[in-house]
């Protein structure tokens, strides 16, 4: 039959004409079948249906629910249904339904059946309708199958946090996954086609060029690609992934497309980083804290070491013979009877079992020496109740063994002092407002206290109050206060009466301690008694001031006899003079030298006065200091003994002085008395040499001479080259009228020096001399810049 179908169909099922299946078969694969709804019976079936399900067409007659009397029970409702939606058709109008027919024999199979409306009634309703049933059963569990790999497929993607695509080089198509765009967080609704250009974005630029390279080094040449990046989602998260590559080719071995996985082993890496970081820890810890780890495992035993454990016995555990561990190494390090305890108590844990036990032995590593160690072990049971294992930790505790010795000897060295020194220790913790006293505090109290294992008790809150008078009280609080804000150096004093009347004083001092963000953490300090000492300074105070006016007094005498015995020297020098004079012949030679002697020996007597008055002076305090420069005072003094200096043939050198504020005529004298004194000292044997020199302190220098330390001091040395003298003299020759020597071989009267020191002292400075017999001399003054 040529022509439309169709219409070939009205012409067969409309004016009742005869045809052959076959004729119907050349159009329309599938099972036919066409349905009368107004008489409710079936028309005709082709050969195909009759063949397929294994009904004859008067069986299929007498159904009395034409199709639905060969649908599978669970489609019934569904094709039901779909029948129902035939009543609203209109002339060759169609649509088509999937359900599973029955065949008389066998297993069902699914059908999609598709119905055309051939014809219609008066009313226009369906009156005739074509059927065609194509087996798509096949088909069907394929797309299943292929749905329950694709969902198989998409659950392995979400379980690894993995991403599939595949990429053809040649044509640059790409297909991604649902994985991947959640991987990338991209959305696919925004990205239909993606390409490479969009999934290297995600990498950072060496990697994009990297991977690029790699896909096309694997299209060419078939070289599989393996490698981890760091990839930047849409988020601008960071993850570390794995991508893995592989070639699809033909049969023909020709490139088809690269498909490539992309696995999110953040998570992976992090927790290998933290295993690495763990591992190392552990091992740090280990070393750091001088404890190994270790395992004995089964019967026999088998034991094994931490790299700490072989430290600890003295083993480098990088060593490649390290010795095997058995009971004969423990045996080999251990004491004797610390080995033959430590068994014993193991195996009566063992026999009582025991879940844990400790011990404590000794060992003599590998370079002999002598280690404490302690050991805590658990041991695993199993549940027929034999040991499994033993594991455990041995710690060195040698240092922590010595130091709490130390530590308990030095607490009660603190105590021992804190008792015979009438002293005491305290602490006070700013963040939890706790103050805390040693026994020596509390017993200054008139408390008792029984020493504890630490050295500071919880002190009561009131007990300085208690003892204290009202006034004293509120004077302490406000240092306190001041204290903590800087604005005093923390020392006070204060009195206190005790509960047994005695009145006792006492002198705190403080220290503030800061964190490493110069908080203030905590305060510490002491507090002493200074009862006795407070009356010893008031009887010295007493006593000074006796001296004072006894030293004033006798430097007044002093100064008046002076004064007094000039004018009686002065008369037996000139009439001894006079006598010698007119009288020399008649007194004859012997007489001559008695009344020269005489006049020598008042000569020394009236210098010996006008010293002992330029002393008395220097002690007078009436006396201002202006800026003097020391080099002219030098120049100065250097004149005046020009004429000394050229018969002794003295080489004097001066170097820069400073400015410094003084009393010119003392600083002039000072200068004068040490440079006659080096030229009276000079050696014979060498010539006469005079340097004099300065430096300006340094804080270390200050610091030892307990100096000022804002203020600037310098040091002047006059260095000579005469005969020296003995060290241990170097304090006695500023002794008042001490002499290393004989008055006939150094002529003087022993005050020279004493002048020197005097007029240091009174420039808030001091003079020091070394020497050696034979090496010369140096004269140190040191003396500050300001009299502040």
């Amino acid at each position: 039959m040529k022509g439309d179908p169709f219409e070939n169909l009205r012409v067969i099922f409309g004016e009742e004409v005869a045809s052959t299946d076959q004729d119907l078969d050349d159009f329309f694969p599938g099972l036919i079948y066409v349905y009368d709804t107004s008489n409710k019976k079936i028309r005709y079936a082709n050969k195909r249906i009759i063949d397929t399900l294994g009904y004859s067409l008067d069986e299929m007659h007498e159904f009395p629910n034409h199709v639905l009397d060969f649908v599978f029970e669970d489609d019934l409702g569904a094709a039901k249904s779909e029948l129902d939606k035939y009543s609203f058709l209109k002339n060759r109008e169609s649509y088509s339904y999937d359900c599973r027919l029955k065949p008389k024999v066998g297993e069902w199979r699914y059908y999609r059946i598709k119905g055309t409306v051939l014809r219609t009634d008066a009313d226009g309703k369906p009156a005739s309708v074509l059927f065609i049933a194509d087996d798509i059963n096949d088909f069907r569990l394929a797309g299943n199958e292929t749905r329950a790999v694709k969902e198989l497929f998409a659950d392995t993607e979400e379980l690894l946090s993995a991403g599939t695509a595949w990429w053809k080089s040649d044509s640059n198509e790409m297909f991604w996954s649902p994985g991947l765009f959640q991987l990338l967080g991209r959305d696919p609704s925004l990205l239909s086609t993606p390409t490479m250009n969009d999934y290297l974005s995600h990498f950072r630029k060496p990697d994009q060029e990297y991977i690029r390279s790699a896909l096309k080094q694997l299209w060419e040449s078939n070289k599989p690609f393996r490698k981890e990046f760091t990839l930047i989602d849409s988020n601008q998260k960071a993850k570390t992934v794995s991508i893995i590559a592989r070639l699809i080719q033909s049969c023909d071995a020709i490139p088809e497309k690269i498909v490539f996985t992309t696995r999110d082993i953040s998570e992976v890496v992090e927790t290998q980083r933290e295993l690495f970081d763990f591992k190392k820890l552990t091992e740090e810890r280990q070393e750091h804290l001088n404890f190994g780890s270790w395992e004995i495992v089964g019967a026999p035993a088998t034991i094994s070491w931490s790299s700490e454990m072989y430290r600890i016995f003295g083993y480098d555990p990088n060593s490649p013979s390290l010795p095997e561990v058995n009971e004969q190494l423990y045996q080999l390090h251990m004491f004797p009877d610390d080995f033959k305890n430590d068994r014993a108590k193991m195996q009566h844990i063992l026999l009582h079992k025991y879940d844990s036990y400790s011990s404590e032995y000794s060992i003599r590593t590998v370079d002999h020496r002598t280690r404490l160690l302690q050991t805590q072990s658990k041991v695993v049971w199993t549940e027929a109740g034999t040991w499994k294992k033993i594991i455990g930790t041995t710690t060195d505790v040698t240092e922590q063994t010595t130091a709490r010795k130390t530590i308990r000897w030095f607490k009660e060295l603190l105590e021992d002092k804190e008792k015979y020194l009438d002293h005491g220790s305290w602490e006070y913790d700013v963040v939890s407002d706790r103050t805390t006293w040693s026994v020596g505090m509390f017993r200054l109290f008139g408390e008792d206290r029984t020493a504890s294992d630490h050295f500071l008790i919880d002190a009561p809150g009131n007990l300085i109050q208690q003892y204290t008078t009202p006034e004293t009280f509120d004077r302490i609080m406000q240092i306190w206060t001041g204290f903590l804000k800087g604005e005093n150096n923390g020392i006070w004093e204060y009195d206190m009466m005790l509960p047994d009347g005695k009145k006792r004083s006492l002198q705190s001092v403080a220290r503030l301690i800061h964190d490493n963000e110069g908080t203030l953490c905590k305060v510490i300090g002491t507090t002493n008694e200074v009862t006795m000492l407070r009356q010893y300074e008031r009887e010295l105070e007493s006593k000074i001031a006796d001296l004072d006016r006894s030293n004033k007094e006798l430097e007044q005498f002093a100064y008046v006899a002076s004064h007094d015995l000039h004018e009686p020297l002065r008369k037996i020098i000139t009439f001894s003079e006079r006598l010698l004079h007119k009288y020399g012949e008649q007194l004859g030679e012997d007489g001559a030298n008695y009344l020269n002697r005489l006049c020598n020996a008042t000569n020394n007597m009236r210098t010996l006065i006008d010293d002992l008055l330029d002393f008395s002076r220097l002690s007078s305090p009436n006396h201002l200091f202006f800026q003097i420069d020391l080099n002219k005072v030098v120049a100065n003094v250097s004149n005046e003994l020009e004429m000394k200096i050229e018969e002794t043939r003295t080489e004097l050198t001066v170097d820069d002085l400073p400015t410094v504020e003084g009393i010119g005529s003392q600083l002039k004298q000072l200068f004068s008395n040490l440079i006659l004194n080096a030229i009276k000292f000079s050696d014979p044997k060498r010539k006469s040499r005079i340097i004099i020199s300065c430096e300006k302190l340094t804080a270390t220098q200050k610091s030892h001479w307990h100096l000022r330390p804002e203020s600037n001091y310098f040091r002047i040395t006059v260095q000579d080259h005469g005969i020296g003298f003995e060290q241990q003299n170097a304090t006695k020759i500023f002794q008042v009228f001490h002499r290393l020597h004989g008055k006939t071989e150094f002529p003087g009267t022993g005050i020279g020096l004493a002048i020197c020191k005097k007029i240091a002292e009174n420039h808030r400075g001091f003079i020091y001399a070394e020497g050696e017999p034979g090496n010369g001399s140096h004269f140190h003054i040191v003396l500050p810049e300001k009299q502040q």
